[in-house]
C-alpha cells in the first residue's frame, strides 16, 4: 500500500488536532480526572487520523481547500483563538477567520515580516482586539538541492484568558506549530517519499512528554510509521492480538498493556476512507508512569493551590478582621486616649452596623454625653469662679476693714493708754521733779564742803549724783512722753543733726565709731531738736547693747526714695524675734535698768514728722535701726 501526500497531511493534522485539544483537555480537567483525560486525549488522536485519512484518500481532494478546513477545525478548538498559513511571499493561504485569505501580510504584520526577513520563529505576548493572545509564528521549510528553503510561515493564536495554565499552553502551542511546520512542508513539497515523511512525523510526536509510542498500521497489518523504527515494515497481524481484532471489527480498542517492562495505555483506531474502506489503523501508547507522575503533580498543585488558598483566606480573614474588629478597636483606644487626655472633642468613626458599630455609637453617645456634662461643669465652675473672685474680692475689702478697724483700734487703745501714762506721768514728773532737784544741790553742796574727805564719802556721793542723774532722766522721758508735742517741721541737714547728737554722748573706748555719711545728701525737713533726741536715743540704745566688751558703731546716711535714710548698726548681742515687734510698745525693756519709754517716744516722733523706724536684728550678731525722714521739698 502506498502513502500519498493526503494521507501523510491526514496524519499531520490528526496529530495537530489531538495534540491541540489533548492539551487543552489536560489543561481543563487535569485537577480532577487526569488518568481519563490522557485516555481521552490517546482515543482523540487515533479517531482523528482516521477521519482525516480517509478524507484525504479521496481522488477530488483538494489540498489547499481542505487545508483551509482543517486550519478552521483546529481555530475552533477551545482556547486557539487562531491559526493562518501563508506561502514564502507573505499571502494569506488559510485563515481559521478565513478573514484574510489571499491577502500580503509581509509588510503588514511585523511578526510575519520577522520570520521572512530573519528565518527564525518568532514568539510574542500581545494585545489583539481587547484579547490577550500567545502568538507563536514559524517558518515551514523544504528542502530543495541539499538546501532547506522557507516555502511557507504558520502562526498560531492561543487566549491565554480562556486558560489557566499559561505556561503549558505555551509549551504545547509550540509543539502544535512544529507539527504544522511539517505538515505544509509535506503538503507544499513536490517530494514524494510519504512513507519517509510520515516515520519523520511519527518520531516527531513521539518526543512529546507522555506520548510512549506511535505505530501506524495499513490495512494488511504491516508498520508503516513506528516513533522506535524497530517494527518498520513488518507484518504484525499474527503477532498483535489487538491489531487483528481491529482490522476484524473495524472497532476502536483500548487496553493496560506492559511492554519491554513500560506500563503502557495503549489505544487502536482503525482509518477509513469516504467509502467507509478499512486503509489501517494508528496506536498511540500513553506512559502510566507519566500519567502518575502528572497526577502527582496535579495532587502537588492542588495541596498547594489549597495551601495558597487557606493562606490567602487566612490573609484576607486577618485583613477582614484587622479592617472590621481589630482597626476600630484600635481607633477606639486612640480616640479613648484622646479623650482622658482632655480632648472631648473626639469621636470614633462608625463604619459599620455590627457590635463593633454598636459599640462606637455608644461610646460616641456616651463621650457626647461627658462632654455636655463637661461643659455644664465648666460653666458652673466659671460662675463658681466668678462668685469666688467676688467673695474674694469681697474677703480681701473686709480683710482691710477689719485691718483698718484693729489698727483704729490699736491707735484708740494705745492713745488711752498713752493719755492715762501722760497723765500719770505728768503728774508724778512734777511731784518728783523738785525733790530731786533739791537733792542734787544738796550733793553739789556737800561735795563742795568735803573736799577733803576721805574716798569713801566722795564715793557715795558720786552714786548719790548718779542716781539723781538717772532718775532726772526717768523723769525728763516721762514729761516728754506726756507731751506729745506737734514738730515744728523745717529743712534741716541730718548728717549735721547727728554729729550734735554725738557731741552730747561720752562714746565709750571700747567703741569703735565709722561714720558714712553721704556729702550730697538733701536736707530732711523735720524738727531739729525731736530728731536730735531719737537720735542721741538710739545711739544710747546701740552703746548700751554693746555692753563691756564694746563693738562698732556704724552710721550711714544716704537717700532712700523720698526719705532720708540715717541707719545706725551695732555688734551687739541682737535682738529676738519675739521682741521686734514689741520694741516700741511703751514700758517694754529688756533690760535692767530703765522704764522702756525711749523708743516709744522716738517712734512716736518719728511717725508725727511724716517718715518711719524699721529695725533687723540677728542674735548674736548685732541690730539695725533704720530711720526715714522725709525729703525738704
Amino acid at each position: 500500500m502506498t502513502l500519498t501526500k493526503k494521507t501523510i497531511f491526514a496524519i499531520v493534522f490528526t496529530l495537530i488536532v489531538v495534540m491541540g485539544i489533548g492539551s487543552l483537555v489536560m489543561i481543563q480537567r487535569q485537577s480532577n480526572a487526569l488518568t481519563e483525560k490522557m485516555q481521552k486525549e490517546s482515543n482523540l488522536l487515533s479517531n482523528s487520523m482516521s477521519l482525516t485519512v480517509g478524507k484525504l484518500m479521496s481522488d477530488n481532494f483538494d489540498n489547499r481547500g481542505y487545508l483551509q478546513k482543517m486550519t478552521e477545525k483546529l481555530g475552533a478548538l477551545p482556547g486557539i483563538n487562531e491559526v493562518i498559513v501563508y506561502d514564502p511571499k507573505g499571502t494569506v493561504i488559510a485563515d481559521s477567520d478565513r478573514e484574510w485569505i489571499g491577502q500580503s501580510k509581509a509588510q503588514v504584520f511585523e511578526d510575519v515580516k520577522k520570520v521572512l526577513e530573519t528565518g527564525k520563529t518568532f514568539q510574542d505576548v500581545e494585545t489583539v482586539e481587547g484579547k490577550k493572545l500567545y502568538s507563536n509564528t514559524f517558518p515551514i521549510y523544504m528542502e530543495k538541492g541539499g538546501k532547506n528553503e522557507i516555502v511557507g510561515i504558520g502562526e498560531v493564536n492561543v487566549d491565554l484568558v480562556k486558560i489557566a495554565q499559561t505556561i503549558t499552553l505555551k509549551d504545547q502551542a509550540n509543539l502544535l506549530a512544529s507539527v504544522v511546520a511539517l505538515n505544509l512542508e509535506k503538503v507544499l513539497s513536490d517530494d514524494r517519499g510519504g512513507r519517509n515523511y510520515l516515520q519523520r512525523l511519527a518520531e516527531e510526536i513521539g518526543k512529546t512528554e507522555g506520548v510512549s509510542e506511535i505505530i501506524v498500521y495499513d490495512s494488511d497489518g504491516v508498520v508503516i510509521g513506528d516513533t522506535d523504527r524497530k517494527w518498520l515494515g513488518q507484518n504484525k497481524i499474527n503477532e498483535f492480538e489487538d491489531l487483528r481484532n481491529v482490522l476484524k471489527t473495524k472497532k476502536p480498542h483500548q487496553e493496560y498493556e506492559t511492554v519491554e517492562g513500560k506500563a503502557l495505555y495503549s489505544s487502536l483506531v482503525p482509518i477509513f476512507s469516504e467509502d467507509k474502506n478499512l486503509i489501517g489503523v494508528v496506536e498511540t501508547g500513553m506512559s502510566l508512569e507519566y500519567i502518575e507522575g502528572q497526577i502527582a503533580q496535579a495532587r502537588n498543585r492542588i495541596l498547594l493551590l489549597t495551601l495558597l488558598s487557606l493562606g490567602a483566606m487566612s490573609f484576607l480573614m486577618i485583613l477582614l478582621l484587622r479592617k472590621s474588629v481589630l482597626a476600630p478597636i484600635q481607633k477606639l483606644t486612640s480616640v479613648t486616649k484622646q479623650i482622658a487626655a482632655g480632648d472631648l472633642s473626639q469621636r470614633v468613626p462608625i463604619t459599620s452596623k455590627d457590635e463593633i458599630g454598636e459599640l462606637a455609637a455608644s461610646f460616641n453617645a456616651m463621650t457626647e454625653s461627658i462632654q455636655d456634662k463637661n461643659e455644664e461643669l465648666k460653666t458652673f465652675n466659671e460662675e463658681l469662679q466668678t462668685t469666688n473672685e467676688e467673695l474674694k474680692s469681697t474677703n480681701e475689702e473686709l480683710e482691710a476693714a477689719n485691718e483698718e478697724i484693729r489698727e483704729t483700734q490699736e491707735k484708740l487703745l494705745q492713745q488711752e493708754k498713752l493719755a492715762a501714762v501722760g497723765q500719770l506721768a505728768s503728774g508724778v514728773g512734777h511731784e518728783l521733779r523738785n525733790p530731786l532737784g533739791v537733792l542734787k544741790n544738796a550733793v553739789y553742796f556737800l561735795k563742795m564742803k568735803l573736799t577733803s574727805s576721805d574716798e569713801k564719802v566722795n564715793k557715795h556721793l558720786k552714786i548719790m549724783e548718779h542716781e539723781i542723774d538717772n532718775s532726772t532722766k526717768i523723769i525728763n522721758d516721762l514729761l516728754g512722753f506726756s507731751r506729745t508735742r506737734k514738730p515744728a517741721l523745717a529743712p534741716n541737714p541730718i548728717n549735721d543733726v547727728i554729729k550734735e547728737a554725738l557731741a552730747s554722748i561720752e562714746v565709750p573706748k571700747n567703741v569703735v565709731l565709722s561714720q558714712e555719711l553721704s556729702s550730697d545728701l538733701p536736707n530732711a525737713m523735720g524738727d531739729r531738736d525731736q530728731l536730735r533726741q531719737v537720735f542721741i536715743n538710739v545711739i544710747s540704745n546701740a552703746i548700751q547693747a554693746m555692753g563691756e566688751t564694746g563693738g562698732m558703731l556704724k552710721i550711714r546716711t544716704h537717700k532712700e526714695g523720698n526719705f532720708v535714710e540715717a541707719d545706725f548698726s551695732d555688734t551687739g548681742s541682737g535682738i529676738p524675734k519675739e521682741n521686734l515687734n514689741k520694741l516700741f510698745d511703751p514700758f517694754f525693756t529688756t533690760k535692767s535698768r530703765g522704764i522702756g519709754l525711749g523708743l516709744a517716744v522716738s517712734h512716736g516722733i518719728i511717725e508725727r514728722h511724716g517718715g518711719k523706724i524699721k529695725v533687723t536684728s540677728q542674735v548674736g550678731k548685732g541690730t539695725t535701726f533704720m530711720i526715714d525722714v522725709p525729703m525738704a521739698q
